[in-house]
């Protein structure tokens, strides 16, 4: 009967460690959630900060183009002055011009 109630004894000193070491892990496994869930947003919004940079890149292009479009079109309406072309000339030469880059 002693024997077993040695037994049990030791048996409840180790779930007394236990306990103790799942009260440890408790609190870190509930500190890892407060931590992930504070991350939550942030990833979320890294993702909003990134579609508006991609956004805003392709926006850029189109505006580089347009102006790539633009001085050409300026080099060429200065170079029809420079070769002493009338005024209608120029305008006909502009208005061709405009079309070949819309279609």
């Amino acid at each position: 009967m002693l024997g077993l109630m040695s037994e049990r004894w030791e048996g409840s000193e180790f779930n007394i460690e236990n306990v103790g070491k799942a009260e440890e892990i408790d609190v870190f496994i509930s500190e890892l959630a407060r931590i992930v869930g504070g991350e939550r947003p942030l990833v979320g919004e890294c993702g909003d900060l990134l579609s508006k940079t991609y956004k805003s890149q392709v926006e850029e292009c189109c505006l580089r183009g347009q102006q790539i479009q633009l001085h050409s079109f300026i080099l060429f309406i200065l170079l029809l002055v420079l070769l002493n072309f009338s005024y209608k000339s120029v305008q006909f030469c502009s208005h061709l011009y405009i079309f070949s880059i819309l279609f």
